[in-house]
């Protein structure tokens, strides 16, 4: 980084942002301010291209905070720096969001690879209020929470979305398979083409190789000139989900697809060339199936280039406050400190979908504004 940033650092200790400054780089311009009313000082007088807020500041309302620095300077990135893992269920529903919350003390590499792309606007000429880019680290966007598990999942997903390479996605049902896949659509350079998913389990064989292949006229009674997905996601991204259960008769046809990037319909002489990228999950071993002639090894190789495991729940429990952030403000519930050590004492055998499903319930059961331990039902 040739220049230093401007960075507005609101701390109650003016060594929680030396060490923020020792532990980050010396490519930082540290501004501190102790209180919420120098943070507005100094916004309006030193042009700050970045935000850090310590949440832990004495008196210091977040939402109210947020609200001031977004009316001040719309679109200057944001950051929050927390010793709590329950920030986001501490945040009411109609807060703000900061652009990225951190773990007190940060990864340093993260802290640089967020300021490298405020860096990069700013010699782009757009500086700190034009609109940033969508981030991985946005409340709401996925995956959500701040353990260590869920930064290293962002990381992943970055990774893979700079790259246009086949993804396999493997973890147990619920945990957000498809979620991650568009993620990594979204995020990439095919985010403007269409992004299909299909869960390959779920129909029949005959279904599927129509679904995936399309279809002429004629080629069976009643079928007509259609596109598949192979065709329908063209400049985008495919994602089929359970591709471990994928017929064994399927298994050469999509292969082939890869290796040659065109398709027949069925009942057609020729092909049609199609560019797409292709993400697939499931939450077999696939090893195991290929062993077991169920699944094909050259396949799997084809398939098996980005591994990406996402973690279960129960792994990092410390983010259902923020997974509960999103669906809280959809019901208009909050949720009582006991409810939240209830829900984050289970282990969720059905990880995400199971979580939001239980908390659903849970709110249309409850007619109070707080979701109590009691109306918690697993």
């Amino acid at each position: 980084m040739d220049e230093k940033l401007k960075t507005l650092y609101l701390s109650a200790r003016k060594t929680d942002a030396d060490r923020f400054l020792q532990e980050t780089g010396d490519f930082l311009h540290i501004i501190h301010a102790a209180s919420r009313r120098a943070l507005e000082k100094n916004l309006k007088t030193d042009s700050p291209d970045v935000v850090f807020l310590d949440v832990d500041v004495p008196n210091q309302y977040f939402p109210e905070t947020m609200r001031k620095i977004r009316t001040l300077r719309k679109n200057i990135p944001v950051y929050v720096l927390t010793r709590e893992t329950d920030f986001f269920f501490q945040l009411p529903p109609n807060a703000p969001p900061p652009d990225a919350v951190f773990p007190f003390p940060p990864e340093r590499d993260v802290i640089r690879e967020k300021l490298a792309a405020v860096q990069k606007r700013n010699q782009d000429g757009s500086g700190a209020d034009a609109p940033a880019a969508e981030d991985f680290s946005v409340p709401g966007c996925y995956p959500e929470g701040i353990s260590p598990a869920a930064v290293k999942l962002r990381r992943e997903l970055r990774q893979a979305a700079e790259t246009d390479f086949n993804v396999l996605l493997l973890g147990e049902t619920g945990c957000g398979k498809e979620r991650a896949a568009g993620a990594i659509h979204f995020h990439s350079a095919r985010k403007q083409h269409p992004f299909r998913a299909q869960n390959v389990s779920t129909l029949p064989e005959s279904i599927i190789d129509s679904l995936l292949f399309g279809t002429t006229k004629g080629c069976y009674t009643g079928a007509g000139d259609r596109e598949g997905l192979f065709e329908q996601c063209a400049g985008g991204t495919l994602f089929l989900d359970e591709i471990g259960e994928m017929d064994v008769c399927l298994q050469p046809k999509l292969l082939r697809v890869l290796e040659e990037r065109e398709v027949y319909r069925l009942g057609a002489k020729t092909p049609v060339k199609t560019d797409f990228r292709l993400i697939c999950a499931t939450n077999r071993d696939l090893q195991e199936s290929v062993h077991c002639r169920t699944f094909r090894a050259d396949l799997l190789y084809r398939l098996d280039i980005l591994r990406i495991e996402i973690p279960p729940l129960r792994e990092r429990p410390e983010d259902i406050p923020a997974f509960l952030s999103g669906l809280l403000k959809k019901t208009g519930k909050t949720v009582s400190l006991d409810a939240l050590d209830k829900l984050s004492e289970y282990d969720w055998p059905g990880n995400i979908r199971q979580l939001q499903n239980c908390v659903a319930r849970a709110a249309c059961k409850t007619q109070e504004e707080e979701i109590s331990a009691d109306a918690i039902v697993f």
